[in-house]
Formats: structure tokens, sequence, C-alpha cells
């Protein structure tokens, strides 16, 4: 016997939930926070639009924190009136997401029980939009650090849809011929290839992407984000030697 869902046609159902986002998204008051790169990113956004913006440079953990108090300041609010956060989930540093997870569980917690809504996506695919939207012609890639010899790779086709992101490893990037755009990291371990352009990786702009819904997604457990594997340095007798 077929249940009531299952008979439910899934591009239907989708169709609705991405439009559900999309009414979320323009009408809730919502917080941003991305520390997915070099700039940490706080905002808060009402009906679409920004009531307060910062961007900031320091280390992450005191920046998130730092600018969602000033971002509250400048729009006369409180976090009781947030009805929801829009967060990145990577890729980028995995450290400044779980700080943003940290945070992010703390204030629902005290929004409890009223709901706050939590709404993910991708740093990849931001700035693959961000390029569209400054009428960068396609096909073109997006590219940000993944570990050593090995690189996040998205892929925008000359139709514009966009190819699921992908690991490659340096050999295989430097065979592209379309043109590559980089995502700057806080630190660079490994120099890109020579031919990349520099993204400015600024969520200013942001609020003319909330239509485009098909990439912002909304988690009920945050527990289902995977921030990734931390990279730590391997013992080494030469990094490590006994002081003497």
């Amino acid at each position: 016997m077929t249940s009531k869902l299952e008979s439910i046609d899934k591009g239907e159902f989708a169709e609705k939930m991405s439009t559900a986002i999309k009414q979320s998204l323009s009408t809730q008051t919502l917080l941003l926070l991305d520390a997915s790169n070099s700039i940490v990113q706080a905002g808060i956004l009402r009906d679409g639009n920004w009531l307060a913006f910062y961007e900031d440079k320091n280390e992450s953990l005191n920046a998130i924190f730092k600018n969602t108090a000033k971002c509250l300041k400048e729009a006369q609010s409180d976090i009781s009136a947030i009805d929801g956060f829009l967060i990145c989930e990577g890729p980028g540093s995995v450290l400044g997401l779980r700080q943003i997870i940290m945070a992010v569980k703390t204030w629902r917690s005290i929004l409890y029980p009223r709901l706050s809504r939590v709404y993910i996506y991708r740093s990849l695919e931001v700035a693959a939009q961000l390029l569209l939207i400054q009428d960068i012609e396609p096909p073109f890639h997006v590219i940000s650090d993944f570990r050593k010899d090995s690189w996040n790779l998205l892929t925008v086709k000359k139709d514009r849809s966009i190819r699921n992101m992908e690991q490659v490893n340096t050999q295989s990037l430097n065979k592209l011929s379309d043109p590559l755009w980089y995502i700057p990291q806080r630190k660079k371990k490994y120099p890109p290839p020579l031919q990349v352009n520099e993204i400015n990786y600024s969520l200013k702009t942001l609020p003319e992407l909330l239509s485009l819904q098909s990439f912002f997604h909304e988690v009920d457990d945050m527990n289902e984000i995977n921030p990734g594997k931390s990279e730590f340095a391997k013992w080494q007798i030469q990094r490590h030697r006994k002081i003497t």
C-alpha cells in the first residue's frame, strides 16, 4: 500500500519546500554568521534587507560575538527578536564553523520554547552566484583550499547550472581550461595555481540572492551539520625535538 507521503510527487514536494524557505528568508528576522574564510561576516536581515552588517578580519571566536552584538545594537534589537539563523556550513574554516554552531545552539536554547529556524548554505555556491550577478560569464570554476595538493572545486556550466562540489588534486586543477576563481582562506598553507582570480567573498549583496532559494536549506537538527576534520600538524622530530 502506498503511503500518502510516497504518493506526493517529489518535484512538487521540493518546489513546496523551496517556496516555504524563500518566504521565510524574505519575511523573517535572521542572524547571518559566516566564518568560513579569512573574513568573519555577521549581519541581521529583516524582510530580505540588511538592518546591520559587519565584516571582521580578527580571530573568529571574538569576531562572531563582537559583531553579533554590534549588529543587534545597530538594529536596535536583541536576540529575542531573532526568528532564525542563516549560517555557512563550509567548506572553509572548521574551527570557525564549530564556533558558529556552538553560538547558535546557545542562542536557540535562550529562545526556546519559541521555534527558531536554521538555514544553511555553502560558500562556493554563494561565491558562484555572486560572480554571476556581477556578469561574470560562465563557464568557470570556483575553488578553495581542501588540504595539501587538493582543492574544493565547484563548476558553473555555460548554461549557468552548477555541478556538485568535488575534491580534486592540483594536477587535475591545472588541466582545466575555463577560468578559476579562488576564495582565500585565513591561513594560506598551500598556494593556489598561478592562473586563479581571487574572489572578494563579501555577503553585502546577499539579499540579491535570497530569491535563489535552491541553495539555501533548512536543518531541523544542528547535529546534521558536519564541520569536517581539523588539520593538525603531524609529529616530526625536527618540530618537536627535546629541549636540551
